[in-house]
């Protein structure tokens, strides 16, 4: 999984993975993880091809598990979760 925070000037892209997932949004895990509740994040599986759009998500909340940051994260749009089934 790709991670892409809009806000972030340099925007660097971070490797990452889906934690779980339901038809209304992701928990997602990623290094560097600076993201706090409110904030867009763009996502894409790594396997995607050229030309497909990156999937938009809010997120809701976040917690610590062991060593890692989890977000909860909601899609901005309905249609969004097919996306992420096809290609992830």
């Amino acid at each position: 999984m790709l991670i892409l925070d809009p806000a972030d000037a340099l925007g660097q892209r971070y490797r990452g993975w889906i934690v779980d997932r339901s038809s209304g949004g992701i928990c997602l895990c990623y290094n560097g993880c600076q993201a706090e509740e409110g904030d867009m994040l763009l996502v894409q599986p790594t396997s995607a091809t050229t030309g497909l759009p990156w999937v938009e998500v809010r997120v809701k909340h976040q917690r610590r598990k062991q060593s890692r940051v989890e977000l909860g994260c909601e899609f901005i749009q309905r249609n969004q979760w097919e996306q992420l089934v096809l290609v992830g």
